[in-house]
């Protein structure tokens, strides 16, 4: 029985062999005929695409500059800041890749590495940590992308600078009260946070001012984290440690300012205690209009902003820079001249959609 089984298949196999071999046969002369179809197809099509080769558009380069822009934080300065790197990116035609940092520095390391890794060419870093960017900045040799920073002035090289020259500033304010209060006093100072030149620069500018008048002391110094809420708590320790002994508040920036003029008007010092602070914001002017606060700097964040797009587009088709580090005009601002200010904020509140 398994030797018929066998035979069977045996003579069934050898039937589909022959009819796959007619098949085969059958259809050859067809087949042969598609190929020399499919040949001619492919000669017309290679003969239009010769026609046509010198008709053919091709696509233009794109040849607009490409900046990575990475900021510290967001808040009002800085929106202003910001507001002054989009409007000169937008007139030279320069594509922008804006990111906030929120004032994380590994976190802005990492955007740093990616605007490399994108091949951009130039980067302006408005730093988080001023000691951060050794590292970044042979990075971007080695890849040849122009390192331009904003607003704080780092510790380790870069490119160019633009911003203030925070030293001054921190001049300007000591010298105004000691200009203003006399020769003999006590001040207490509200610092900003730690990594940021504005907090080391200010520092070193009041110090430098202090230290050549003996005259005065310093009764305390310590870090508000630009924050008015730790400023205003701060101030009040002071108020109940020093009470009438603080002749003046040095800050190192407006907002902490406003914090110690909130806690110095809740204790009925505020005409009393002379506060100056800087940058100059919007509410500062007001403040100081209103007879509450005596002195601000005013340092303009939207020129800011234009400077270093323009130090890093020139950077980026390899000019070279009249000035590598550019520190701009900070004009101290009191009452007789606070409402020239805030006509220039009215002013900008209009073209920038972001303060409205």
């Amino acid at each position: 029985m398994r030797r018929s089984r066998m035979r069977f298949i045996s003579l069934v196999v050898a039937v589909m062999v022959c009819v796959v071999m007619m098949l085969i046969g059958c259809q050859s002369p067809s087949t042969n005929e598609a190929d020399d179809s499919a040949a001619d197809v492919s000669d017309d099509t290679a003969a239009n695409e010769s026609d046509n080769e010198n008709d053919a558009v091709e696509p233009e380069e794109d040849d607009k500059l490409v900046i990575g822009y990475s900021v510290y934080a967001i808040f009002e300065f800085p929106i202003i800041m910001n507001a002054g790197v989009e409007a000169e990116c937008a007139e030279q035609d320069v594509e922008l890749i804006f990111v906030d940092a929120e004032d994380d520095a590994a976190k802005q390391l990492g955007q740093l590495d990616n605007f490399i890794a994108q091949e951009v060419d130039a980067i302006i870093c408005a730093p988080v940590d001023i000691n951060s960017l050794g590292p970044t900045y042979e990075k971007c040799k080695e890849a040849g992308i122009p390192l331009v920073t904003l607003n704080e002035y780092p510790s380790t090289p870069t490119d160019a600078y633009a911003g203030p020259d925070d030293v001054l500033a921190g001049e300007l304010i000591a010298q105004k009260m000691i200009d203003t209060l006399g020769p003999e006093g006590k001040c207490v100072i509200i610092q900003g946070s730690d990594g940021y030149s504005a907090s080391v620069d200010r520092d070193i500018g009041m110090e430098n001012v202090l230290k050549e008048n003996a005259g005065w002391e310093v009764l305390a110094k310590k870090s508000a984290h630009w924050s008015r809420e730790e400023a205003l708590e701060l101030t009040e320790n002071w108020i109940e440690a020093y009470g009438d002994d603080i002749d003046a508040v040095l800050s190192h920036d407006d907002e902490m300012c406003q914090g110690a003029n909130q806690a110095l008007q809740a204790a009925g010092m505020i005409d009393d205690v002379m506060t100056l602070s800087i940058d100059g914001m919007r509410e500062t002017m007001f403040v100081i209009k209103d007879g509450i606060q005596e002195v601000t700097v005013f340092q303009d964040a939207l020129l800011e902003g234009r400077l270093a797009v323009q130090k890093a587009v020139a950077l980026a088709k390899g000019e070279t820079l009249d000035e590598v580090d550019t520190f701009i005009d900070m004009p101290i601002v009191t009452i007789d001249n606070c409402q020239e200010y805030i006509d220039l904020y009215e002013e900008r509140i209009a073209a920038i959609p972001a303060l409205q």
